[in-house]
């Protein structure tokens, strides 16, 4: 009966995909780092992947077979996966750097907002201080208002006010209107025009105020 020949395998990627493929091929695992730096060598009928350089300086009845492993369709799945989730991982990071740029944009306003924010807060805190005096004054006139209209003497001595400076304005319009005298030759001159009334261009202020017909 043949003996079972014995294949080592170094090699630096253990993960699961290349473990069972490697082991379902007949071979034996071996740290190609760890036998790179070990002078010894273990006996074998093949070695293959990355084979140490005094393993392949040995002579004797050690065979050596550098074997490629090929990307079996298991592999290439797996590293399509990988590869995806790589690109999903570098987008999901980009949109995490654009909002940290958002959000520190939105923080170096946050000092202006802020101060408007207080600047409004104390303009609506002295709207209110004028409303409420305003509405207190209201309140004042209303009530000053009610208690005239239920007082008689005060609505006649009012009424009494009233009529005495209608009066005196009257009076001084009247004086002001007819107090001619005082009146400049120019203004004379209008007012005997308005009439229709004649005068010399040369005429003295005596003689315009002669001109002025009597009320």
């Amino acid at each position: 009966m043949k003996a079972k020949s014995k294949k080592i395998y170094f090699t630096n990627d253990f993960s699961v995909v290349n473990v069972n493929k490697l082991q379902g091929e007949g071979w034996v695992l071996r740290n190609a780092r760890l036998a790179a730096a070990d002078t010894s060598v273990e006996p074998a009928d093949e070695y293959g992947g990355d084979v140490p350089l005094h393993y392949k300086r040995s002579s004797g009845a050690l065979a050596k077979v550098d074997v490629a492993v090929g990307i079996t369709p298991e592999l290439q799945e797996v590293i399509d996966v990988t590869k995806a989730e790589c690109e999903k991982v570098v987008e999901e990071n980009t949109q995490l750097k654009k909002k940290i740029e958002i959000l520190e944009q939105a923080n170096g306003n946050s000092s202006e907002v802020l101060s408007e924010n207080s600047r409004l807060k104390d303009a609506v805190v002295l709207a209110d201080k004028a409303a409420k005096a305003a509405e207190e004054q209201v309140v004042s006139m209303q009530a000053e208002f009610d208690a005239f209209k239920n007082s008689v003497p005060a609505m006649q001595a009012r009424i009494a006010e009233i009529e005495a400076g209608d009066s005196v304005l009257a009076q001084e319009n009247e004086t002001a209107t007819n107090d001619y005298e005082n009146w400049s030759n120019d203004q004379l001159k209008e007012f005997l025009a308005s009439k229709n009334i004649g005068y010399k261009p040369s005429a003295t202020k005596a003689e315009l105020l002669k001109l002025i017909p009597k009320e």
